[in-house]
């Protein structure tokens, strides 16, 4: 790592941990208030500041990552398929795609071939009752 990173890396863990005790102490002097008491009361502050501020984005970021991962899976859910490897026999998850008809093994890594299978059938209509029998059913 460089040292230009190491320090930048260093200023600002120190802004962090005391940018507002320091702004506190300044406050301090310039009001002609015991400079040290009020780097300690801003410390403090900072420190309780920090603490809610890292709780509630820890909380908002587990949020945003669950409904990501749970948007993402319904995503899947419609685009994959469950295909056991011809090797191994072990099951993975193959994007639904037309274009690639290779996957590689998750567990063993070997290169499989994707097979298709389409059959058509004929679309058919319910025949009425007259139809069938040349009479109405009562």
């Amino acid at each position: 790592m460089k040292i230009k990173g190491v320090l930048g890396l260093l200023f600002s863990l120190f802004l962090k941990l005391f940018g507002i005790a320091v702004l506190f102490g300044l406050i301090g002097y310039c009001f002609d208030l015991p400079v040290f008491g009020m780097f300690l009361i801003g410390f403090v502050v900072n420190f309780f500041l920090g603490t809610i501020f890292t709780y509630f984005y820890g909380y908002m970021h587990e949020k945003l990552l669950v409904d990501q991962t749970k948007k993402m899976l319904e995503y899947q859910s419609n685009k994959t398929a469950t295909v056991a490897c011809a090797f191994c026999h072990e099951p993975n998850i193959v994007p639904i795609d037309l274009s690639q008809t290779k996957f590689r093994c998750t567990k063993c890594h070997h290169v499989n071939r994707l097979i298709a299978e389409f059959s058509a059938a004929q679309i058919t209509v319910p025949q009425s009752t007259d139809d069938m029998i040349g009479r109405a059913v009562e």
